[in-house]
């Protein structure tokens, strides 16, 4: 077993450990309603709003930090188009990934995640990754990959929200071996305009 896959059932873990502990506060603390804002109803679900996001996390075999930048556009209600690049930085891994994602938004059925928003995406893309060897060697691979993820966001402000988002990644002809690998965006935030 590689050294990333060592910590993979960990962070697997922490994942949904911490939507738990948001999932608490947000109890605690349910987003304002009014008409134009039911169940702590955002911008995010409306035809025509546009989004910067940006993020940090963790990738999941291989292991590095991740930094996700991305745009988004929503050309009809609760549906968006999500340009996004996704970076994995480690001492010896380099990884990039830009994507084109469909992402639907819409608010959860289930009353214990009221005024919350939760989102399911899917997408394609391209890799980059970049891999020093433990014999001073280098080895970098670019590949076609597929993405596919879902996550939460609780409105701060009606143009400002906290973001989760935890996503699978596929390359079908590999990356330097990987074929399959994670992303968790631990915590990001999102600014409509």
């Amino acid at each position: 077993m590689n050294r990333w896959k060592a910590g993979f059932g960990a962070s697997l873990l922490s994942g949904p450990a911490l939507l738990v502990l948001l999932l608490t506060a947000a109890c605690a603390a349910p987003a304002a309603e009014g008409p134009d804002r039911p169940f702590g109803r955002t911008v995010s679900t409306r035809k025509g709003t546009r989004a910067l996001r940006a993020g940090f996390g963790t990738t999941l075999d291989p292991g590095s930090a991740l930094l996700a930048l991305g745009l988004q556009y929503a050309p009809t209600d609760h549906f968006a188009l999500a340009p996004e690049v996704h970076l994995g930085v480690e001492d010896d891994l380099f990884l990039v990934a830009p994507t084109l994602s469909l992402k639907n938004t819409f608010h959860p059925p289930l009353e214990v995640l009221r005024g919350w928003l939760a989102h399911v995406e899917g997408g394609a893309g391209f890799a980059y990754l970049d891999r020093d060897g433990a014999g001073g060697g280098d080895d970098d691979d670019t590949a076609f990959l597929l993405t596919a993820g879902a996550g939460l966001e609780w409105p701060l402000e009606e143009d400002v929200t906290l973001v989760s988002n935890f996503r699978g990644w596929w390359a079908p002809g590999g990356i330097l071996g990987e074929h399959t690998w994670f992303t968790w965006e631990v915590l990001g935030l999102k600014f409509y305009f």
